[in-house]
């Protein structure tokens, strides 16, 4: 308490303390309870500042790690890669399935 209610001459001129010097009058209870609150409010709202900046690297994380592909997308993906390539050597168009272009596509927008 003396950090924030000093025993000094200004704040027993304010009259916050008993004449005893060891005691707050009523205004000095009021005054110290102020005090306390304004400091618990600056770690209050320094706490949520801390919790609403691990919340939204959480939600960045997460949000990455949905936009990554997985291994097997990565996979199928060479193998659609590598069936085209030896369909263009062999001279035939190769015929892609639904879920290779939609593997493809994924890994196009990763980039």
């Amino acid at each position: 308490t003396g950090a924030l209610m000093p025993h000094g001459p200004k704040s027993r001129a304010a009259g916050f303390w008993e004449k005893d010097c060891v005691h707050f009058t009523s205004a000095g209870y009021r005054e110290l309870g102020i005090r306390i609150a304004e400091s618990l409010r600056m770690l209050v709202e320094r706490l949520r500042r801390e919790l609403q900046v691990e919340k939204q690297a959480e939600v960045a994380a997460d949000e990455t790690a949905a936009e990554v592909p997985s291994l097997e997308a990565f996979l199928a993906a060479f193998d659609l890669q590598d069936e085209a390539e030896d369909a263009l050597v062999a001279g035939k168009e190769a015929v892609a399935r639904p879920w290779q272009h939609e593997a493809a596509q994924v890994l196009q927008m990763s980039r």
